[in-house]
């Protein structure tokens, strides 16, 4: 991985270096921009490795990243697929991909970050709606993640689709599963937020499969986490207008998930990381010293065939 020094500018000693390269991802040549900050030395902790948000994009969390390697742990983040900055004004609207794409470039990224880490298998900090991504790769690829921290994860849906929404989301994705769908469609799942790179003009926009998927994906998100058994952080901000936390913060005083930690952050919308990144930075490191010294185990140890689907609903979408 290249190592580049922002503005020629000689790091001091032990400072975290920022690092930027392309992953290949598939035999067509495609690449996703993955950056981040590490410290030249051998840190105590795994590295992290960042899921933004659908609809945000990496640079959103460099800050963040560069915080916590200042606190003595590598963290990486790289752009989802069709997210990022736009190359040209005539790149025309983002369109996300199914959630099958994005578990398999999670396991292509999750191996490069590997790779520069002694084979140390990454922390997963997802954020939002890529919460269902990280589950349902760690339901798939249990063995190549050490720990998760969900932040403001889509667990409990506080408002439901209109019937005549979910009846048009249901046509649609029965039809035509890669036109997009008007954002009132899906308003109830992801912020209409724009990230700072992108032309207002070319907003994010979700086909009417992928939304399908994510209504199907999300209620069975917290049985997940219960299932399995990877240590996992939960950032339940208090004035999220989108999820419900009671649940999962019951579950994480229960004796019976000792795996789970609930971390509620008083007076704070969704986006933690930008308005309480240091009660997150240091909540995170003493999670990650306190379940460094706790042996844990998981319920599968193997990687499953190349042939063996990601998905387990809607496979006549993929």
């Amino acid at each position: 991985m290249e190592q580049v020094k922002p503005n020629n500018i000689s790091p001091l000693p032990n400072a975290p270096l920022f690092v930027e390269c392309s992953v290949p991802i598939d035999h067509n040549v495609m690449t996703l921009t993955l950056m981040g900050w590490t410290r030249p030395e051998n840190t105590e902790h795994a590295p992290l490795l960042f899921l933004h948000d659908l609809g945000e994009d990496a640079n959103q969390y460099l800050d963040i990243c560069q915080e916590l390697a200042k606190a003595g742990v590598n963290a990486y983040v790289y752009n989802l697929r069709n997210h990022g900055p736009l190359k040209t004004k005539e790149d025309g609207p983002r369109v996300h991909a199914r959630m099958k794409a994005h578990v398999r470039d999670l396991l292509q990224v999750c191996a490069w970050v590997r790779h520069q880490e002694n084979l140390q298998a990454p922390t997963l900090v997802a954020c939002g709606l890529s919460t269902v991504v990280a589950s349902d790769f760690c339901q798939r690829y249990s063995a190549m993640v050490g720990r998760m921290v969900l932040s403001a994860p889509t667990l409990q849906l506080l408002k439901r689709p209109s019937r005549m929404s979910q009846f048009v989301l249901d046509l649609c994705a029965e039809i035509f599963p890669t036109k997009t769908v008007p954002y009132s469609v899906y308003s109830v799942l992801a912020s209409a937020q724009k990230s700072p790179s992108q032309e207002p003009k070319h907003s994010f926009r979700m086909n009417a499969g992928f939304v399908m998927e994510l209504m199907h994906l999300i209620p069975r998100l917290t049985a997940r986490l219960t299932q399995t058994k990877i240590p996992t952080l939960v950032f339940c901000p208090e004035n999220d207008d989108r999820s419900s936390y009671e649940h999962i913060l019951r579950l994480a005083n229960s004796p019976r998930y000792t795996h789970l930690t609930a971390f509620e952050f008083a007076d704070c919308p969704r986006q933690v990381f930008n308005h309480a990144p240091e009660l997150a930075v240091t909540t995170i490191m003493e999670w990650l010293t306190a379940s460094d010294s706790q042996p844990f185990f998981k319920n599968a140890t193997s990687m499953p065939s190349e042939q063996e689907n990601i998905l387990d609903v809607h496979q006549s979408y993929a």
